[in-house]
């Protein structure tokens, strides 16, 4: 029973993270910059420039997109270790 609620959070952080990150499907159904999601608009940012890459500002908009994962995981980390932890026991 204690698998219940431990398990499905740590299922829902590791979606969670494979949803936000989904690059293909939302680069190939996006038209407008507008509706680009964080990961798309990463890409375009380092393909506009014509010959070197700004890696302090690119740095910067990673740390950014970054960090709704980082607070889906610190949300839920104790739920997180509990899941993978109680498989084992």
């Amino acid at each position: 029973m204690r698998l219940v609620t431990w398990f499905p959070t740590a299922c829902f952080i590791l979606n969670f993270r494979s949803f936000w990150n989904e690059f293909i499907l939302a680069l190939t159904l996006t038209r407008s910059q507008e509706f680009r999601p964080v990961t798309v608009a990463l890409q375009y940012f380092v393909s506009q420039s014509s010959s070197r890459v700004e890696w302090g500002p690119l740095m910067g908009a990673v740390v950014f997109a970054i960090m709704p994962t980082i607070a889906v995981f610190l949300l839920f980390k104790k739920q997180f270790v509990r899941g993978f932890v109680g498989i084992y026991k």
